[in-house]
């Protein structure tokens, strides 16, 4: 990773990630601990000066990935169906929420089925005509004989 100090934003230090604590706070957020090694011609830094961390956890510019929902589990085996119909096995990697990295079992302009997305029908909106106080209304008797 890297980290920038607040008060020398230009000077860039190698920065390891030693441990993150497995639960976070409301807010999302997690403890961490972090070891900087600065450069021995660098700025000297100080307990409580605050920094910015940056840190890439996968990175991997020729993934192949899917819609999580386009695999089908099939106990310890993962499957997906092609276009044409085909069931093809495949190994995964990791996973982002909703996509998945396709480590084998396609390759890039494979074609995938996705399952048919069900939606149900919206209620009719009831269209009501406004009531205007002191006039009779739609279907109110008016007095008058007919």
């Amino acid at each position: 990773g890297v980290c920038q100090l607040k008060w020398k934003p230009d000077l860039e230090i190698p920065a390891k990630l030693e441990s993150i604590l497995p639960v976070p706070y409301a807010d999302r957020t997690f403890d961490a601990v972090v070891s900087v090694k600065l450069p021995k011609d660098g700025p000297i830094v100080f307990p409580g000066v605050s920094a910015d961390v940056e840190f890439v956890v996968y990175e991997k510019a020729d993934a192949l990935l899917l819609p999580k929902v386009a695999v089908k589990k099939e106990g310890e085996r993962e499957r997906v169906m092609l276009r044409d119909g085909r069931m093809v096995e495949l190994k995964t990697g990791r996973v982002d929420g909703e996509r998945v990295e396709v480590i084998e079992g396609l390759k890039p302009g494979d074609e995938v089925r996705l399952p048919e997305v069900k939606t149900e029908p919206k209620p009719e909106a009831k269209s009501e005509m406004p009531k205007v106080p002191g006039a009779p209304q739609a279907g109110a008797p008016t007095g008058k004989k007919g």
